[in-house]
């Protein structure tokens, strides 16, 4: 069973940079307390050519999430994603779910990191699978998948939704791994069906 907000490996490390989206992605009024949330887990000066330890990152995360409830703990996870840099080649959805694990694998190092593997993509039935085997929730790791969704939206989707598929494995339950559908809708009548 896994534990939520628990590394897998006790020396797994994580870049300064995606502790710096975080911060940048944040509105104005919170820096200051969230940045105070940081420095308490060793997380000051947080910047690409740092490292730290991720159980450190992910005791600030739950620190966060507690004060700050659910769906801020989403937003902020969602703006952190939004401050990331894709590589010009990454540019469209399929190739950005991807790169999702490249991504994690840069982003950490030392030990098991976990991660992102896309199970199914099929533009034509406009609909998508990732399973997500990593050491942070559910509500994060659909916050990312959801921004990353649609800043590479397919082209004539009007809307697209990021759901948990409730009837596999998921993190919140105590399992491993979660794995998220992504559908996209391309007409009003879609919307209904």
């Amino acid at each position: 069973m896994s534990q939520l907000f628990k590394s897998y490996e006790p020396e797994v490390e994580v870049n300064g940079q995606i502790i710096e989206n975080f911060q940048n992605g944040l509105p104005a009024h919170l820096k200051p307390k969230i940045k105070e949330i940081l420095s308490t887990h060793n997380l000051s000066d947080a910047n690409s050519e740092v490292w730290f330890l991720e159980q450190d990152w992910l005791n600030a995360l739950k620190k966060i999430k507690e004060k700050y409830g659910d769906n801020m703990f989403y937003d902020f996870a969602y703006q952190m994603q939004e401050q990331v840099k894709y590589q010009e080649h990454i540019n469209r959805l399929e190739l950005a779910l991807m790169f999702l694990n490249m991504y994690q694998h840069e982003h950490h190092r030392g030990g098991e990191v976990g991660k992102y593997t896309l199970t199914a993509f099929d533009e034509g039935a406009n609909k998508a699978s990732i399973e997500c085997k990593t050491v942070y929730p559910d509500d994060y790791n659909r916050a990312i998948i959801t921004a990353l969704s649609k800043y590479f939206k397919p082209e004539g989707a009007l809307v697209i939704f990021v759901r948990e598929n409730q009837l596999l494995p998921m993190r919140s339950n105590g399992d491993e791994q979660t794995t998220f559908n992504i559908t996209w809708k391309k007409s009003a009548t879609d919307l209904f069906s």
